[in-house]
């Protein structure tokens, strides 16, 4: 675990190699990689049929979606993250004020939130537990979440994590006075949060479902923390998207990217430590704003630098890895394209062969460039570049290499496949072959790993 004390980290100390390698670490001949587009899903994201599933390698249009409550359909996402025991994909529908779980080929599974079963709220004899879930399989009217604080509300939730083992979802909600993480089981009911003064009670950060369940205590919102305060379990995100949440490593702990810091607390939401960043950058709009967590337990975060004091480091986008003592053990920088340009990040994934996708934006000048990069975790060098959608949030990979990225203003979720850059074409081609009108069918078969990546 993190030490209690936390990790500070000195710039004088601070060894990034310019040219884009981690230092310290050799540099093993990886087979050349490339990301392709290979499936959409959201609200009537075909264009030729009008579905919600819309795959490249089929031949139909496939487009952004369009803002909807209904099952399947996204109001400004912002997040993903894949269960691995499952492959299924889960989003933080942020206005729906929902998290919804799809297949990995875009099918709708199920929701949670507030009211979302309209059918069973609308009965007299249903439980608000069974009103805060609605599934697929079910039959049930399934819609937008109600907005709120209270223990099984979400507001706004702009991240979203699961636990490789058992399946619980993490949600990270950020509002203009709402800053807190819940918890809940694979089923959708809520376990906890934790957050500054979530406890009406005890005025503690944390809120459990056995208090409100035996006690009557209330969960609220969390209270914003104070500029340079290391309250623990006290929350400011100067960030309100991306990847800031992390499940994982020894002990299967949660990692949230606060302003300065990055808080870990294990599955009961008791503080266990941080990494202290604001030796970096003490400045407000210095932040974290990306996470991710390799095989091992090594945490890769960026923290975004503000200020001109240091105009090199202003220029890119340094991505950092921390081992599970909470200790740096390398750094390696995002270089920009152009001259004096610089780099912004807003969502990392690691998969198991230790790709690292990257996304972000370059601005120079007056121009805006969106950014979508992959690196060798092992030793910071870039492999290739990908093309991204119009908005671009959060990333996650799944067991297979496939990428799924929340394309916030396209209201949709668009997943990339991993192919070797000789078998591009053939594999795609072969893909259409007996696929005939069915978009599942199609879109697994476009994220399927035909050739090793090894």
């Amino acid at each position: 675990m993190f030490r209690a004390i936390g990790a500070q980290i000195a710039l004088a100390t601070l060894v990034i190699s310019v040219a884009g390698a981690a230092v310290g670490r050799a540099a093993p001949v990886r087979a050349p990689i490339e990301l392709v587009p290979s499936g959409h899903s959201g609200w009537q994201v075909n264009g030729t049929t009008g579905g919600n599933v819309c795959t490249v390698s089929s031949k139909d249009e496939c487009r952004p979606g369009e803002s909807s409550s209904e099952a399947g359909g996204f109001s400004y996402l912002n997040s993903v993250t894949v269960d691995p025991r499952t492959g299924n994909v889960y989003v933080a529908d942020s206005a729906n004020n929902r998290v919804q779980e799809l297949t990995a080929t875009g099918a709708f599974v199920a929701m949670f939130g507030w009211d979302v079963n309209e059918t069973k709220t609308r009965q007299a004899t249903s439980s608000q537990a069974e009103e805060n879930v609605c599934t697929g399989a079910s039959g049930d009217m399934c819609t937008a979440g109600v907005q709120g604080t209270a223990a099984g509300q979400l507001a706004y939730p702009a991240g979203v994590a699961v636990a490789p083992t058992t399946g619980d979802v993490y949600v990270l909600e950020i509002s203009s006075n709402d800053f807190r993480v819940d918890k809940f089981t694979a089923g959708g009911r809520f376990v906890w949060t934790i957050g500054r003064e979530v406890n009406t009670r005890t005025r503690g950060s944390i809120c459990t479902e056995r208090e409100v369940e035996q006690a009557h205590v209330r969960c609220k919102a969390g209270v914003e923390n104070s500029t340079q305060s290391i309250e623990p379990g006290a929350f400011k995100y100067a960030q309100a998207d991306g990847n800031l949440l992390a499940v994982g490593g020894p002990g299967e702990l949660l990692y949230v990217g606060d302003e300065h810091r990055v808080q870990e607390f294990d599955a009961e939401g008791r503080w266990k430590g941080e990494i202290l960043l604001a030796s970096l950058s003490p400045k407000p709009q210095s932040v974290v704003s990306a996470l991710a967590l390799d095989k091992r337990g090594d945490l890769y975060l960026v923290y975004h630098v503000a200020g001109t004091e240091d105009g090199v480091q202003q220029r890119f986008g340094v991505i950092r890895e921390f081992n599970p003592a909470g200790e740096q053990v390398a750094a390696f920088p995002v270089n920009p394209s152009q001259p004096n340009a610089t780099i912004s990040i807003v969502g990392l994934a690691i998969d198991s062969s230790d790709h690292l996708a990257v996304v972000g934006g370059e601005t120079g000048g007056r121009s805006f460039t969106r950014i979508g990069l992959l690196y060798d975790a092992r030793t910071g060098r870039p492999l290739t570049s990908f093309p991204l959608p119009t908005d671009n949030d959060g990333i996650a990979f799944n067991g297979d290499g496939d990428l799924y990225i929340a394309a916030t203003d396209d209201q949709a979720v668009v997943a990339y496949a991993p192919r070797p850059m000789a078998a591009l074409l053939q594999t795609l081609v072969a893909c259409e072959i007996g696929i005939a009108n069915d978009p599942s069918i199609a879109f697994n078969c476009a994220l399927e790993d035909e050739v090793s990546l090894s």
